[in-house]
């Protein structure tokens, strides 16, 4: 049976010194190979961060 297609669980732990990394001046490309993930693992969780923080700035804009 392949495992093609099948996704990797990664730890929130994982996740989260992979954007320290790249936030405090490594590249994604440094960081993917660094921490033994895909580029595009990288850019997800970059994105992802950035969209969490987008929305948790305007809750306390509406708060406010």
């Amino acid at each position: 049976m392949s495992q093609e297609g099948v996704g990797v669980a990664y730890s929130l732990d994982l996740r989260e010194r992979v954007v320290e990394f790249v936030e405090e001046g490594g590249s994604r490309v440094e960081a993917a190979a660094r921490f033994k993930v895909s580029l595009w693992c990288v850019k997800d969780w970059l994105k992802r961060k950035s969209a969490r923080e987008t929305r948790s700035s305007r809750l306390m804009e509406i708060e406010s």
